[in-house]
């Protein structure tokens, strides 16, 4: 008789017992776990062998009908001033989680299925996500911690020291303590706590000050007060921050500014209370079972301990954010709000209190779709859309208008206001080329994890470092994605394995890079989206090869204009930046027909927060016209 065993986080010290079971099937379910297998020549399987495409399909599908499950429960007791709390978390981290977890139920489940095995062995991350084990079961090692379950259940605080990013990782608790008060002196010592009374207030919500600062300056000249709410990262981050905050009168939400001593009071008394009820609600053996399992397996009881520990870490600020967003919409002099997204916690609670005000959702990165992957746009939340969604350009419009079948006069074409200052300039002399290298993280939210895209990333991380070892006038910068990911400290750990004098930023602004460099590469797990650096680089006039690290070709806009090239990591990757290096023919042949394509997708350019704020006011006038004809 076989045994199976279920590999995620495996230790060394088990490698001994499964060598000695000559005869088990093995699955890994982590890259991790595959290459510690690999060193000790154990033939095993991958979670890849265990799931093809159309499985991977079926199981976004899937993931993407629980987006709304709260709506099952939507119970009077767990709603607060009308909403219900469960409804406020993430529906992106939850999303994230879900694509995590349920291509290993079915990959466990087809596993046990071929093998018939007496026993099974399965790491502690694997039986977490099991309701009920036999005795054919037992567990082995590896880590069983809910901690990093959501994205952001831990906080990465980081700076930059001469392309060292030094920081510390904070519990969500530990790092709203902190931002809170750390906003209050910041705030307090810069003035940036004061509203003006004479001036409309618009709410721009989770945005990051320096990426804005043109949108700042044009809310300001237009006699309006920016007005930012963050929650999550704060607006005072970076001294670049603080100045351009100062620059544009900008005025920070700090909650307690705008609650009185009831509201106060009333967050310690709700909190415990509406905990014991959301634990009432989800002990009912059946309130999540029906919703989720997959195939025929239940895995209600991971996402209760998931959800549990987000509102125990989170309650507070759900409640602050109510009372601050009831508290400035009473206030009647918000004339718009502004947001990136309508999927986040700020957002949602926002976006529903504040059914009197437009709010408008701008696009927030390169959107690229067709009717192929029209199923993926919820990822840009264009199923979302309520009052208006400002878009880049035309070739975004036109998406929406004839395959999303939105009515036009909800879309406002408005161009990037973070773009207004991307100008074309010189890169200094300098005795080396420069190829800055955006590698984009894995992240499994649309497919799940794929164990041989890690190995594909380390051998194209390969070919582009061996051209400095060919050449020695040029010189490599990394720029990692600045989102919390954990790829992206694998990403860092192995080109210091390779190299440790390789510079790698995080947070070191891109229009600086990307003026100082020759080529930009970037490097892309999927082919779903598109990097937003890569439009950067085409403002900025570099150009730039997309490595690919997957085979599935999908044909956007900006390939059809030939914009970028587009390479397979398995190609001759060191040729094609030579290339693009050192032939300046065909430089000058990428940038024409980027600036091509720039004419179609990006309208206004260095007049779009102008565009932007204009528009808002026009349609804050007529709901106010409105408003008023309603008395």
């Amino acid at each position: 008789m076989r045994n199976l065993y279920l590999l995620e986080n495996i230790e060394e010290k088990e490698i001994a017992n499964i060598v000695k079971d000559k005869d088990a099937d093995i699955v890994a379910f982590d890259y991790e776990s595959h290459t510690l297998l690999l060193r000790h020549n154990i033939k095993h399987q991958t979670i890849d062998d265990c799931l093809d495409d159309v499985e991977r399909r079926k199981i976004f599908q899937f993931c993407l009908s629980l987006q709304h499950w709260y709506d099952r429960l939507d119970h009077e007791e767990l709603k607060f001033h009308g909403i219900n709390l469960l409804s406020i978390i993430d529906r992106n981290e939850t999303h994230e989680v879900l694509m995590n977890i349920v291509p290993k139920i079915y990959a466990v489940k087809k596993a046990i299925k071929e093998s018939q095995p007496s026993l099974i062995f399965a790491s502690n991350k694997i039986l977490d996500l099991f309701v009920e084990l036999d005795n054919k079961i037992r567990p082995i090692s590896g880590t069983s911690d809910l901690d990093d379950n959501f994205t952001h259940d831990k906080i990465n605080i980081s700076y930059e020291l001469k392309g060292i990013s030094i920081g510390i990782r904070l519990s969500r608790k530990k790092y709203e303590f902190v931002k809170r008060n750390f906003e209050k002196i910041i705030c307090s010592a810069y003035g940036l706590r004061k509203a003006r009374p004479d001036r409309k207030k618009i709410i721009l919500i989770e945005f990051n000050p320096e990426a804005s600062s043109d949108l700042l300056k044009e809310i300001d000249k237009q006699r309006l007060q920016p007005f930012l709410i963050n929650f999550r990262r704060s607006a005072t981050w970076s001294r670049n921050s603080i100045t351009q905050l100062r620059r544009s009168h900008s005025l920070v939400g700090i909650s307690e500014d705008w609650m009185d001593k009831e509201n106060s009071t009333a967050i310690r008394t709700n909190r415990d209370m509406y905990l014991q009820r959301i634990h009432s609600v989800f002990a009912n053996e059946g309130t999540l079972s029906g919703i989720f399992v997959f195939e025929g397996v239940r895995f209600d009881q991971y996402m209760k301990k998931s959800f549990l520990k987000v509102l125990d870490d989170r309650l507070d600020e759900y409640f602050r954010g109510i009372f601050l967003a009831e508290s400035l919409i009473k206030s009647n002099d918000v004339a718009g709000i502004i947001t990136l997204n309508l999927s986040g916690e700020t957002e949602k609670v926002f976006s529903r209190i504040a059914t009197k005000i437009p709010v408008v959702i701008l696009q927030h990165a390169f959107s690229n779709y067709t009717q192929q992957i029209s199923y993926l746009d919820v990822l840009d939340d264009f199923d979302l859309i309520k009052d208006r969604v400002a878009v880049w350009g035309n070739i975004v419009k036109e998406y929406l208008v004839k395959v999303r079948m939105l009515s036009e006069d909800k879309i406002i074409v408005t161009g990037n206001p973070k773009y207004d200052s991307f100008v074309r300039r010189e890169k200094k002399k300098n005795h080396k080329k420069t190829i800055l290298v955006t590698p984009r993280p894995i992240i499994n939210h649309i497919e799940g994890i794929r164990i041989e895209t890690y190995g594909k990333y380390e051998r194209t991380i390969d070919k582009i470092l061996e051209t400095i070892e060919v050449r020695n006038d040029i010189e490599i910068i990394f720029k990692l994605h600045p989102q919390q990911s954990r790829h992206n400290e694998t990403i860092k750990e192995y080109i210091k394995s390779k190299n440790q004098d390789i510079k790698i930023y995080q947070f070191k602004p891109i229009s600086q890079l990307l003026a100082e460099c020759d080529l930009h590469v970037n490097v892309a797990p999927d082919n779903f989206d598109a990097s937003t650096v890569m439009l950067e680089a085409m403002i900025l006039g570099r150009p730039t090869i997309n490595i690919q690290l997957q085979n599935t070709e999908i044909e956007f806009e900006f390939m059809k204009d030939k914009a970028v090239k587009t390479v397979s990591y398995d190609s001759d990757v060191k040729g094609e930046i030579f290339e693009l290096l050192y032939n300046e023919d065909r430089i000058d042949e990428l940038i024409k027909n980027a600036t091509t394509h720039l004419k179609r997708y990006l309208a206004n350019h260095g007049t779009a927060s102008q565009t932007l704020v204009t528009e808002i006011k026009k349609i804050s006038n007529k709901t106010t016209d409105h408003s008023s004809s309603d008395l």
